[in-house]
């Protein structure tokens, strides 16, 4: 929740809340001012939705940016890299035909993000892709903010 939403809110529960503790009916400018209390809750939560779409589209873009720059790096077979090719001789399990690195690796294909306990070494597509989304492209900012299962900002508010 913003503080623009959140201090909204606290008007309108401000206003709510003299109108109840009143012994007498209300007037007809104290409900004027829950209504307005009520219009600037809703321009708020309106305001922090878009605001959030736009973080996700900008968060989006980026993320998409990053895995197409971030691509597994075939090692093709040739002379020079036969050492390669015989250091992972296991990963291959007669299965696989070529090696593949992390783009951010060295000219040996170890690639050793901060951090990290070891260094990751040539491997198959898709282990070295998951090495890729896991240390490079980093935790995804907005991800917290889409698992809210929160109902209220799903439904949004009655008209």
């Amino acid at each position: 929740m913003t503080d623009g939403v959140r201090g909204a809110l606290e008007q309108l529960q401000a206003a709510t809340d003299a109108l109840a503790s009143s012994p007498f009916v209300p007037a007809a400018g104290d409900l004027s001012l829950v209504e307005e209390s009520l219009k600037e809750v809703r321009a708020s939560v309106c305001k922090a939705r878009a605001d959030a779409a736009d973080a996700t589209r900008v968060a989006a873009a980026e993320r998409a940016r990053l895995a197409a720059t971030l691509a597994p790096v075939r090692i093709e077979r040739t002379a020079q890299t036969a050492p390669v090719y015989a250091a992972n001789r296991k990963v291959l399990a007669n299965e696989k035909r070529y090696l593949y690195r992390c783009p951010l690796a060295g000219p040996d294909g170890v690639c050793k993000p901060a951090g990290a306990r070891r260094p990751f070494r040539p491997a198959a597509r898709r282990n070295v892709q998951s090495h890729i989304e896991s240390w490079h492209l980093g935790e995804d900012k907005l991800r917290a903010w889409r698992r809210l299962g929160d109902d209220f900002w799903q439904r949004g508010l009655p008209r």
